[in-house]
């Protein structure tokens, strides 16, 4: 909208102006300042260190960079850093105006500075400035001394402060978007720009790192670096248990899919544990005609219900154990999800092959007994006794348990790797 537009300009214009500065620093003082051109992401994150919305980010600086690059005083290259990074940047190729302090207005400062150099064996070392004063140079070995920094859990709570240690204290910003998280709960803080520091877990070769970048003035590096530092050394480590669920909320679409899976293993396993409990003892007070009938008849809905609810339980938490599979954190454990998963997903349809094979024996000898007395009267006595039927049912009740069985430890597997 208007506002975002408005914004963009602004921040355009300070691009500009910052372009247009280093251009006039080089000029007038080419050794403290070599390069005449600053990195499009070193610029992007200055300009845009105030705006915290990973989208708005985004939008704000498709617009700061097209009118940058149309600006015809600016020339867009790739180049390589004294560092040895290689990246797009601008170059203001302009005109530029002279600046207070430097050689061309007389007004040059007395140089004080130091340079510290990383990789190398820590000393102080006096050179000579180009007015001939004294300047010393300071070679750190960033190596010595290094804090061994622990793995953590990642939240928006790290995130958010880890964007106020360097953002807020020290004039530079993490963008969420450049935290790329590709480790579920884990991030591993390694080798900024200039090998500033890395962390030297023994883990961390066994995951993804995931770099942070950012820019900051060196000197005041050393102290985000202690602030780091000492942030990470209270953190306790991730450990391999820690729950999924309980650090990184999970997508909508996964939570669907386990609340299936669940709530349809539950349902099955409720109402094949109904016939064994409930109906068989109740249909036993029949005559056998009548008992053969009204096994026959509450098989037949069994039947029309138990293999649709069996088949869709089992594809979620195959899809579910699929997924657990894929995670880079995946264990074969008893207890983890992936084999939990995949312990519901075989035990749940079983009951369609056990039905089948097992139980085919007594189901069809109770159909025979159904047919035989379909057209006999409740009343015949003599049918009435017959107690192959009622053996029959009760080995049935015991064999529909097992099923029921089944089930539940499918459903009870499924669910503790959802919880646990």
């Amino acid at each position: 909208g208007r506002e975002t537009e408005a914004r963009a300009k602004q921040l355009a214009s300070f691009a500009l102006d910052r372009l247009a500065t280093q251009a006039a620093l080089h000029a007038q003082d080419s050794g403290a300042y070599p390069e005449a051109w600053i990195s499009m992401g070193q610029l992007r994150d200055d300009v845009l260190r105030d705006e915290f919305s990973a989208s708005r980010r985004q939008k704000l600086w498709e617009k700061v960079q097209k009118k940058v690059e149309q600006n015809s005083n600016v020339r867009p290259m790739v180049r390589e850093s004294r560092t040895g990074d290689v990246s797009r940047v601008w170059e203001w190729i302009g005109a530029v105006s002279l600046l207070e302090g430097t050689p061309g207005s007389g007004d040059r400062r007395q140089s004080s500075r130091r340079s510290l150099i990383a990789g190398s064996p820590g000393r102080l070392t006096p050179i000579k400035g180009e007015d001939g004063t004294g300047e010393v140079s300071e070679i750190r070995n960033w190596d010595e001394g290094r804090t061994a920094l622990h793995l953590i859990p990642f939240s928006l709570h790290t995130e958010l402060l880890l964007c106020l240690l360097i953002g807020d204290g020290y004039h530079s910003y993490i963008a969420p978007e450049s935290v790329t998280l590709r480790t579920p709960n884990l991030l591993i803080i390694h080798r900024p720009r200039g090998d500033i520091f890395n962390t030297t877990d023994p883990r961390a070769s066994d995951i993804t790192a995931v770099t942070v970048k950012y820019r900051v003035d060196i000197y005041k590096t050393q102290h985000l670096i202690t602030a780091l530092i000492k942030f990470f050394s209270t953190q306790a480590p991730l450990t391999s248990t820690t729950s999924m669920a309980t650090q990184t909320p999970l997508p909508p679409y996964i939570r669907l899919v386990q609340a299936i899976g669940m709530s349809t293993s539950a349902c099955l396993c409720g109402s094949i544990a109904t016939f064994s409990y409930a109906l068989v003892p109740v249909i036993g007070l029949s005559p056998a005609p009548l008992l053969a009938r009204q096994w026959a008849k509450a098989y037949s809905i069994g039947a029309s219900v138990a293999p649709p609810m069996a088949v869709a339980a089992a594809v979620a938490w195959a899809w579910l154990a699929a997924k657990a599979s894929s995670s880079p954190t995946t264990s074969t454990s008893l207890t983890s999800p992936f084999t939990l998963y995949t312990i519901a997903a075989v035990l749940t349809p079983s009951i369609v092959p056990y039905t089948l094979t097992i139980m085919a024996p007594v189901n069809n000898a109770l159909a025979a007994k159904a047919a035989f007395y379909a057209n006999t009267p409740v009343a015949d006595k003599g049918a009435g006794e017959d107690q192959e039927v009622r053996r029959l049912v009760r080995r049935w009740m015991w064999f529909n348990a097992v099923r029921a069985v089944l089930v539940g430890v499918g459903c009870v597997a499924g669910s503790w790797a959802v919880v646990g």
